[in-house]
């Protein structure tokens, strides 16, 4: 079994199998565990970065399952992150977003 903390995969799985997606999640929360904390990305903790995509792709889950205020609770709590989010992570989402649906 993969162990990438890559919240794509959920997304993609979740597109069709919700069940594949809580799997990833999974994983990805087992991964962000052992996240060491002085990793940094454009010098921002990559924990917080991290923690808003967690955000995100629980958003995306829910929103599959028709849970759709706890979807969306999900993406408000994404967005009220105090980490600044890089443009590259910006970038990178919406792509993979566009290549999902």
């Amino acid at each position: 079994m993969e162990m990438s903390p890559c919240p794509q995969r959920a997304l993609r799985a979740a597109r069709s199998n919700v069940p594949a997606a809580e799997a990833k999640a999974r994983l990805f929360d087992r991964a962000l565990e052992r996240m060491a904390e002085a990793r940094a990305l454009f010098n921002n903790p990559c924990i917080d970065i991290l923690a808003i995509g967690a955000e995100m792709m629980r958003g995306e889950i829910e929103y599959r399952k028709r849970n759709y205020a706890t979807a969306f609770a999900h993406l408000r709590k994404s967005a009220a992150s105090p980490a600044p989010i890089p443009a590259i992570l910006l970038v990178s989402y919406f792509t993979m977003k566009a290549a999902v649906h």
